[in-house]
């Protein structure tokens, strides 16, 4: 846990590490693992001062007989060094598709788990991305804005989001 709002802001201003980016056909973009995020959170906060929250959903989407996605919303709870509380709330989604030979209604029970758990992780993650960009990997656009802006901008020292 860093004890300082300015070891904080400095850390969550960090771009992600290359060994923390990921890239696969089955994701648009480069990612960041949830993993990687909830170790960002302890390491940045501690695991006392973040918790997250499921406050709309699992909603199931059908697309068709055979898919469909999870939708949550959640919320990410953060306190800062300086006993600032900061919220946030986005959206979770995450692909479901029927088990082989079956439609969503007949599908286990432990598939229905498995995406309800990677939808929250994405809506962590979507909520974690607006305290600092080291939590997502930023396109090479993002990371030339990031760099001018860090060079042309005065230290920022207190939360840039709602304060609770």
């Amino acid at each position: 846990m860093l004890t300082t709002i300015e070891l904080q802001r400095q850390a969550l201003d960090t771009p992600v590490d290359q060994r923390f980016i990921y890239q696969t056909q089955h994701v648009k973009g480069p990612y960041t693992t949830g993993d990687y995020v909830r170790w960002k959170l302890n390491q940045i906060f501690g695991p006392d001062n973040w918790s997250h929250s499921l406050i709309k959903g699992p909603d199931l989407i059908p697309v068709n007989d055979r898919s469909a996605y999870i939708q949550v919303t959640v919320r990410l709870e953060v306190r800062f060094a300086n006993d600032h509380q900061v919220v946030h709330e986005d959206v979770g989604i995450w692909p479901f598709q029927a088990t082989r030979g079956s439609d969503l209604g007949s599908t286990v029970p432990e598939r229905y788990e498995t995406v309800l758990k990677a939808a929250i992780t994405d809506g962590i993650k979507a909520c974690s991305e607006y305290l600092g960009t080291c939590f997502r990997p930023l396109g090479d656009d993002a990371l030339n804005r990031h760099i001018r802006k860090s060079i042309h901008s005065p230290a920022v020292t207190e939360p840039r989001s709602r304060v609770k």
